[in-house]
């Protein structure tokens, strides 16, 4: 991720919400942060064309685009 967030690549990943909703992502990350006890990513999310955060444990299956 932190590579990705240096060369300004995009990510693609799996994720599994709280409740156990799952979905697949693309986004742009900008920074990693903590929200209360998670390690956390903040960036574009292109499915939501909108700013996203997501816990870094819930995601999986982690591209990044553009990277060999």
């Amino acid at each position: 991720l932190r590579c990705a967030i240096r060369e300004g690549l995009p990510v693609r990943f799996r994720y599994r919400k709280f409740d156990g909703e799952r979905s697949r992502r693309t986004i742009t990350p900008e920074r990693i942060e903590m929200v209360g006890r998670s390690l956390c990513v903040a960036g574009y999310c292109h499915l939501r064309n909108d700013e996203r955060v997501f816990a870094i444990k819930r995601m999986s299956r982690l591209l990044i685009r553009g990277s060999r």
